[in-house]
């Protein structure tokens, strides 16, 4: 009996019980001999059967719904966007590697051409992902969804449309042809508290970024 492994040597499931290799409580145990050998037999005691489904459960709160610190959900953030069509084919696009690595990461350099909004150097590198159009017309595009990849600041100004870029932070490879939108400000706060809109909203999911 202190051995598990050995259970098996005498245990004699009964083959018209329900589950015989099951115990329940209220069942009974039962050693006896069989040929000559201990055997360990359960003779079924009387078990009130209750279903159980999912059901809705109301609890008073004690006290108001807790902050949340952001550190303890923000794995659960994505930093794709989607963004307009029209947006996506005007903003600047990596062109090359400076250098001799293969693959583009965090401290590479790299050149990259178009038309840079005045005002700031800092970008954050995008990868087209996935078009999203809308559920009633096939033919509207809602917008195009990209992947964040990494973001970059601008090192040098080679010429009017040519950038030389220090890559920042890489969450990938880069790569040649990727995208790169002026890096937004954060709005949320170091902790979050959740609360119900201030006006109604309706609307429906269409994708899960990132998924």
């Amino acid at each position: 009996m202190n051995d598990p492994e050995r259970w098996p040597e005498v245990w004699l499931p009964d083959p018209y019980l329900d589950n015989a290799d099951f115990i329940y409580p209220g069942d009974e145990l039962q050693i006896s001999y069989v040929d000559g050998e201990p055997r360990i037999l359960v003779l079924r005691g009387d078990r009130e059967v209750e279903e159980l489904g999912p059901e809705m459960r109301e609890q008073a709160l004690s006290s108001a719904i807790p902050a949340i610190p952001l550190q303890a959900i923000e794995n659960s953030f994505t930093r794709n966007r989607i963004v307009s069509q029209t947006l996506l084919e005007d903003a600047p696009y990596i062109v090359s590697n400076i250098g001799d690595a293969l693959a583009i990461a965090t401290g590479d350099e790299v050149h990259a051409r178009g038309e840079w909004p005045a005002g700031t150097t800092l970008f954050e590198v995008y990868r087209p992902f996935r078009e999203h159009y809308d559920d009633d017309d096939d033919d509207i595009l809602i917008g195009i969804e990209v992947e964040y990849v990494g973001f970059a600041s601008i090192a040098a100004v080679e010429s009017a449309e040519l950038r030389r870029l220090s890559i920042n932070n890489s969450a990938k490879e880069i790569r040649v042809g990727d995208r790169l939108l002026v890096r937004g400000e954060t709005t949320t706060g170091a902790t979050i508290f959740p609360t119900e809109p201030a006006l109604d909203i309706e609307g429906h999911i269409v994708a899960f970024l990132g998924n």
